[in-house]
């Protein structure tokens, strides 16, 4: 809420932990495969990242691991609900005001070199690695997203570009990082890249009685709590 509250990113190290199975088991595609290849998943073409309306197409996510590695695919889809009992919940999310206010939970995955558009949301979101390295890069706050094309900006065609505050963070496997509803940022992948995202919905007041007696209870039981304990508005089934 500090962060929250005076609309500011965080970055948090080592949310989660090594000894996460997801950690091991997720590092190999052919588990994957086995496991969820017949899901239906939203792919996106990475040449197609600075339109404002990217192409999206449905295939499952077989075919998707077949070819991620040589074809400009990238993943960018509803965490189907099979999948959602191996992911994690960071602790951030499991007691206290947001708790409740969960929207949807997206999984993200490519071979590396993708690059967003300049964007924001209308939720606060927090984004968390489990492969690879995330760069977020952070402009001044503002609502909306940008048509600049982040691979290569012209000075001369936006002057005002060059005067334009920004911060830089990098996430490696553990860190999540959370972004304030309306700030606008910029996300670049590198290597083989999963990570996940959580969209939570703002609130003026956040109260968080309940995470002590959490905490204590899930200490004495030795359990992760995954996004397949919580509820969320959307969901996907079969794709949709």
């Amino acid at each position: 809420m500090k962060f929250l509250k005076n609309n500011k990113p965080v970055l948090l190290n080592d949310v989660i932990k090594k000894k996460e199975p997801i950690l091991t088991r997720w590092s190999n595609d052919t588990y994957l495969n086995d496991k969820y290849g017949n899901l239906n998943m939203k792919v996106a073409i990475k040449r197609a990242r600075q339109k404002q309306h990217t192409t999206h197409e449905m295939m499952t996510f077989s075919t998707f691991l077949e070819d991620y590695k040589h074809d400009d695919w990238y993943l960018s889809s509803t965490i189907p609900h099979e999948m959602m009992e191996e992911i994690p919940l960071p602790e951030f999310l499991q007691c206290g005001s947001y708790h409740d206010r969960l929207q949807e939970a997206e999984l993200w995955m490519s071979s590396g070199g993708t690059a967003s558009l300049l964007h924001s949301h209308e939720d606060h979101t927090a984004h968390c690695v489990l492969f690879g390295r995330k760069d977020f890069i952070y402009p001044h706050a503002g609502v909306g997203h940008s048509p600049l094309d982040m691979d290569m900006i012209s000075v001369f065609k936006f002057p005002d570009i060059s005067h334009t505050p920004w911060n830089h963070a990098t996430l490696r496997q553990g860190d999540c990082i959370i972004t304030p509803a309306g700030y606008l940022h910029q996300v670049r992948s590198y290597g083989r890249s999963i990570s996940f995202t959580i969209l939570f919905s703002p609130t003026r007041d956040f109260d968080s009685s309940d995470c002590r007696k959490l905490k204590e209870k899930r200490a004495k039981m030795n359990e992760t709590m995954t996004l397949g304990d919580v509820n969320f508005v959307w969901i996907s089934k079969n794709g949709q």
